[in-house]
């Protein structure tokens, strides 16, 4: 709303980016911008379509990113956004979860076709199953050793330490396998929520909060 500077449409995330402008990734119809005081509304005509925004990321090139329900990525350049889908070489259109990395990656976790590498120069594809079943992605984080960490719908979290995906659980994990939000810290644990718990594990031990 530009008269009250109020948002009008539930926002379904929300990114802070390197220059301190906030960005809202509405549920529908729009991106907004909060910059030098004003919000600012990038829709279709600067082509950011009509779709759910489920996630953002700003990678370290200060590109920021955007993870949409059915229609892929989409990247702010130049005053616009413009697409990245399968038909870029995406695995999969469904976005569930986004990380910007190191080296300028940005992690892709998505609904039904694994995780998506996407480079300055390059696009690869990771599949946490073999086969036709896959893991439904819904969060990121990387621990200071370089490892990346996945959490999934009803499969607790797994671990890629650059060559394979390896699952981790122990009785307390396995009984709460819907994982939530997931983060690192400075000492090198990672953290999760998952049910009524949250977890930290450190140099292999898990513990439950």
């Amino acid at each position: 709303d530009g008269k009250t500077g109020t948002i009008t449409n539930n926002p379904r995330c929300v990114l802070v980016d390197s220059q301190n402008r906030v960005w809202a990734g509405l549920r529908e119809r729009a991106m907004l911008c909060y910059d030098n005081g004003q919000w600012i509304r990038y829709g279709t005509n600067e082509g950011f379509p009509e779709v759910v925004t489920y996630c953002m990321a700003e990678t370290e090139d200060g590109t920021i990113w955007a993870g949409s329900w059915n229609e892929g990525l989409y990247y702010f350049q130049n005053g616009r956004f413009k697409p990245l889908t399968k038909r870029d070489g995406l695995s999969d259109n469904a976005i569930l979860t986004l990380f910007a990395g190191r080296e300028r990656f940005l992690w892709a976790g998505t609904q039904s076709g694994g995780l998506n590498r996407v480079g300055p120069k390059k696009l690869s594809v990771y599949h946490v199953l073999e086969g036709n079943s896959e893991v439904q992605l819904r969060t990121l984080a990387q621990t200071t050793n370089g490892d990346l960490w996945l959490g999934t719908y009803g499969q607790g979290i797994y671990q890629w330490d650059r060559e394979s995906f390896e699952s981790v659980q122990d009785a307390r994990v396995r009984a709460h396998l819907l994982v939530e939000a997931m983060t690192s810290a400075r000492d090198g644990s990672l953290w999760w929520g998952a049910g009524p718990a949250l977890y930290r594990r450190k140099d292999g031990k898990v513990l439950e909060y």
